[in-house]
């Protein structure tokens, strides 16, 4: 039953000026919760709370523009049935990943920035020939210097989408633009250990710094 699509509430919030955080104060939903529904990850909000919010959204709408403001946003079925034939007639396809509101402005310039200087050193790599130990027929195993490049593609690539998705959020993994608290036994603890220098980049992670290697430094210093 349509009630309010994930579109819909971020248009909602977006025009009336509301953050996720204010929706959860007024009206004692689960910030995570509305944060999955908004990102299209999954939805344990209730139609009971799905009413709830739409009521809330459109009381907000309609004392903004008694007041004067001109917003014109509906929440009828037609918006969402009318969806797939609204992006099939977009020239070009895109898929969008909404950024989380709790990243910062500047945290997200440096993800971005470090995604492209990723992307610099990942041109070279995968133009690389791919070279083998048996050069006369090219049949025998990777060289050494390939497996090298080969496996930091893999680790770059990683990078990458792992940063996107901490920026967007990924809540089944728990990962988030905050990723100092992530389960120490995973596969995914081992892959952001990998990857560890990129998020740093970012400002995702916070740098560790040796205690040890302060001590010397100050020493020395």
């Amino acid at each position: 039953m349509h009630i309010l699509t994930a579109q819909q509430s971020r248009d909602a919030r977006r025009e009336l000026g509301l953050s996720q955080a204010d929706i959860t104060n007024a009206l004692g939903f689960t910030r995570q919760y509305i944060s999955e529904f908004e990102t299209g990850f999954s939805t344990r909000l209730t139609n009971s709370q799905l009413k709830k919010l739409r009521a809330f959204y459109e009381d907000k709408i309609k004392i903004a523009n008694e007041d004067g403001e001109d917003i014109n946003l509906t929440f009828d079925k037609d918006d969402e049935e009318n969806l797939a034939s609204k992006v099939e007639s977009f020239k070009s396809k895109r898929i969008i990943y909404p950024v989380d509101e709790n990243v910062s402005d500047a945290t997200f310039a440096a993800t971005l920035e470090t995604i492209h200087n990723n992307d610099k050193i990942l041109v070279a790599l995968l133009n690389a020939v791919a070279e083998r130990s048996d050069g006369l027929f090219g049949e025998g195993d990777l060289n050494e210097n390939t497996l090298i490049n080969l496996r930091e593609c893999f680790t770059l690539l990683s990078a990458n989408y792992l940063m996107l998705r901490s920026i967007t959020g990924w809540p089944q993994l728990g990962l988030s633009a905050s990723n100092e608290n992530l389960a120490t036994n995973t596969v995914l603890a081992l892959m952001m250990n990998e990857v560890k220098a990129s998020f740093e980049k970012a400002g995702l992670v916070s740098k560790n710094t040796d205690k040890t290697e302060v001590e010397n430094e100050e020493a020395t210093s």
